[in-house]
């Protein structure tokens, strides 16, 4: 992927991306990311935060750009058309870091292993890691469930090449070593045999 030219196809400056994909619905909380990144736009008036639509839908686009309005970082929030996954993964590789500001979330999104295969640094709530994931190793986990703690994380990161780096390297070996789909299917047929064993007693 052309970085640049993703860039500047959808207006993202030269300045940090921070990127988000998925559907807006509430229970998303991207209430919480806007106000995370208007605490990000003190210290890196430059960024931006790339939202890749999957799914349109006028009134959370428009709630989203009210709430932009209001924190006065409209000019930060870019949401893209909606987007093939080609087109996610295109903003995922110009994004120097991607955020699931869901609190208490369970198991893991899909967009959280989309996320980590494509070896960006994630930073998500403490209230939804599970399954292994560490912070500082392969996610940064920000606490309380609050957009104030969701910013600070990403601000961290964003001060950090080195850190990104490592954490990308991090969140790639973690998903392949846990989520990968033959490992997966690996499980699936151990609970069929184990289920089976059973019946023919």
């Amino acid at each position: 992927v052309d970085k640049a030219e993703v860039r500047k196809r959808f207006g993202l400056g030269d300045g940090p991306v921070v990127a988000y994909s998925g559907v807006l619905d509430r229970f998303q909380r991207i209430d919480l990311l806007l106000e995370a990144m208007a605490e990000v736009a003190w210290t890196h008036p430059t960024a931006r935060l790339a939202i890749a639509v999957t799914i349109p839908n006028a009134a959370h686009e428009a709630a989203v750009r009210e709430q932009a309005e209001q924190l006065k970082i409209a000019d930060k929030v870019v949401l893209t058309p909606p987007l093939p996954l080609a087109g996610v993964r295109e903003v995922l590789a110009a994004a120097d870091v991607a955020v699931v500001p869901r609190p208490q979330a369970p198991g893991f999104p899909i967009k959280l292993l989309n996320y980590m295969d494509a070896g960006k640094p994630c930073v998500l709530f403490a209230s939804s890691a599970s399954g292994g994931m560490t912070d500082g190793e392969n996610c940064v986990l920000a606490a309380p469930d609050t957009g104030a703690a969701l910013g600070a994380a990403i601000r961290g990161v964003l001060a950090d090449a080195d850190g990104r780096r490592r954490l990308g390297a991090g969140a790639t070996a973690f998903v392949r070593a846990r989520h990968d789909r033959a490992a997966t299917a690996g499980k699936l047929v151990a609970a069929y045999r184990r289920l089976l064993a059973g019946c023919r007693k």
